[in-house]
């Protein structure tokens, strides 16, 4: 993997020649170059993961339990390597060794102006930003001002404005502070005393604008461009500050990423590239933005995709958990909501409110699975508000659900009738078993999850039974939805128990592993391509009552309406009375 620098034109010409892959790469701040980080040469790797298949590979927290094989495990470009798992939950190369950071200088001719005095940055890793000149500052800062807060201790985040001398004012409006979700960047006016920040509420996948003037104090809109100006994605890119223009990746829920300028004096938006310009000439039917709330006042935002035209009520798919840029199908992208409206459905992607982060840190008195049981009674919300405007069929929803959001999926289906079909995406982990599996080592990377997240005691400290009240596997007699599993290879094992608890008790479950995949599974087009289309194959199968796909799908098609069957002949059985089921 190396740097190749790409022409508005369509030319490409490789930067990096290097011996090792590169991680990450950013523009020198003069623009006379790149600073790139690397690991050990792609050949050391190689030797010590031969070694280490010969001498035989220790077993550590670094291994994964949940179903990846233990070498050769992972395909970087055009070469297998095995992973390990680091930290947290990060995964990297075995023998990859420390990062280390080089630069190349680009000749004369190639290099990009130098960015004025006034240039940007959003908040970096430590989470401190700058965007300054000679005579004023305006730092973002995340400072959590001794509250400690949940999930993955996020941080609040504040507007401060600085000048030469140190005096300094903050920003007190609403949009000058949140989680670095919703609290995006700040950018300095050139001339003015005044900082436009970029603001996202409640995780709602769009971008604001906001003008703040220091030194009254007051904060105004000046552009909604209607979606995200960070490209959507995992790896969002803030935008960049030359002068009075800003450079961003704007997206969509129907438009693909397109770099745009934005006017800080004028707030004008203008398109400098589009890239994707025959797939944004699609139709992508009719998009709108939504929120409500909660039956306790919550906030909760998605973002709504119907079919260009439709009569009646439609059957309803919620895809979940990031609906950020264009829509491809909530955050793992297992089923687009665009080819779901045009296959006749309501398609409503849900957010989860990253501003919830925000809420103070768990403790005994918080409730088992409370991110998670917030989260469904946001999709019950959402379901209800369709419901009223008319729009669809309560009795024909389905969802789709990947990372924690399958886990709210799994507790859904096994503690309510909300849902008639769903698709989990990748594991669960409020399941004993998937506690036994995955904790083999004292610092495994997911030892602290069920304490400080999931807030569940160890297995043999919980005499109020309170897994068996929360487990999907434990519950599955009284799941009814049919559920699909479509998983990567690296976490198939933690869904086994509740697959075969579906099937053992009479329910309707099928699986498919995907190998080679990580967690967010998707690096392979054609994984992409089965997974979506499967999925849209399960849905139409079981909320239109129609058998489509490919004929390479057909047998499985066929073995849906197969279970369905036996499914409503047990069902038939079970309420007959006792002489008619002896005397048919």
């Amino acid at each position: 993997m190396q740097v190749l620098r790409l022409g508005l034109d369509g030319t490409r010409r490789q930067v990096t020649h290097d011996e090792a892959d590169v991680t990450s790469f950013a523009l020198r701040k003069n623009g006379d170059g790149i600073d790139y980080v690397v690991h050990n040469a792609r050949s050391t790797i190689a030797l010590g993961q031969a070694r280490e298949k010969a001498m035989g590979i220790h077993f550590d927290a670094g291994i994964s339990t949940e179903g990846l094989r233990i070498t050769d495990n992972f395909s970087i470009g055009d070469r297998v390597t095995a992973l390990r798992f680091s930290g947290d939950s990060a995964a990297e190369e075995a023998f990859e060794g420390q990062p280390r950071t080089k630069s190349i200088l680009f000749s004369v001719t190639e290099r990009s102006p130098a960015p004025p005095p006034q240039g940007s940055r959003s908040p970096d890793r430590s989470g401190n930003g700058t965007t300054g000149s000679a005579n004023s500052l305006v730092t973002v800062r995340i400072t959590d001002r001794g509250v400690p807060t949940r999930f993955q201790a996020s941080r609040r985040l504040y507007v401060e404005a600085a000048d030469a001398s140190g005096a300094s004012r903050v920003c007190s409006a609403e949009v000058c502070s949140g989680s670095m979700r919703s609290l995006k960047a700040a950018f300095l006016v050139p001339g003015r005393n005044e900082v436009v920040i970029a603001y996202e509420r409640a995780t709602s996948g769009r971008t604001v604008l906001y003008r703040w003037n220091i030194d009254t104090g007051s904060v105004r809109k000046s552009a909604d461009p209607g979606g995200l100006l960070d490209g959507g994605g995992f790896r969002r890119t803030p935008c960049a500050q030359s002068g009075v223009l800003l450079a961003c990746a704007y997206s969509g829920p129907s438009t693909p990423p397109r770099v745009v300028t934005i006017n800080l004096e004028t707030a004008k938006i203008a398109t400098l590239a589009n890239p994707n310009a025959a797939l944004d000439a699609r139709d992508f039917g009719r998009t709108r933005f939504l929120s409500w709330r909660d039956a306790e006042g919550r906030e909760g935002t998605g973002k709504l995709i119907l079919p260009s035209a439709f009569s009646g009520r439609l059957p309803l798919v919620i895809t979940t958990n990031s609906c950020s840029g264009f829509l491809r199908g909530g955050s793992s992208y297992l089923i687009s909501e665009h080819v779901l409206a045009a296959h006749g459905f309501a398609a409503l992607c849900i957010n989860t409110n990253g501003d919830n982060e925000l809420a103070p840190q768990f403790n005994e008195k918080t409730a088992v699975l409370a991110p998670h049981k917030a989260s469904l009674a946001s999709y019950q919300a959402a379901i209800a508000l369709l419901d009223r405007m008319g729009i669809i069929d309560p009795d024909r929803v389905g969802i789709a659900g990947h990372s924690f959001s399958a886990n709210v999926t799994a507790y859904a289906v096994s503690h309510t009738r909300l849902f008639k079909a769903a698709v989990l995406g990748g594991a669960i982990t409020i399941d004993p078993w998937v506690y036994q599996l995955t904790t083999a080592t004292p610092d495994s990377r997911r030892s602290g999850l069920w304490s400080s997240f999931l807030n569940l005691p160890p297995l043999d400290q919980d005499p109020g039974g309170t897994w068996s009240k929360i487990s999907p596997s434990l519950n599955a007699a009284r799941i009814e939805a049919p559920v699909l599993m479509e998983l990567p290879e690296s976490e198939y094992l933690n869904n086994l128990e509740l697959y075969r608890q579906i099937r053992r008790t009479g329910g309707i479950a099928d699986m498919f592993i995907f190998p080679n995949e990580g967690h967010w599974l998707g690096r392979e087009p054609a994984h992409a391509y089965w997974r979506q289309l499967r999925a849209l194959n399960w849905f139409a199968y079981w909320l239109q009552g129609q058998r489509r796909g490919p004929p390479e799908m057909t047998h499985e098609v066929e073995l849906w309406a197969a279970w369905h069957a036996q499914r409503d002949r047990q069902l038939l059985s079970i309420s007959l009375p006792s002489d008619a089921r002896a005397n048919p």
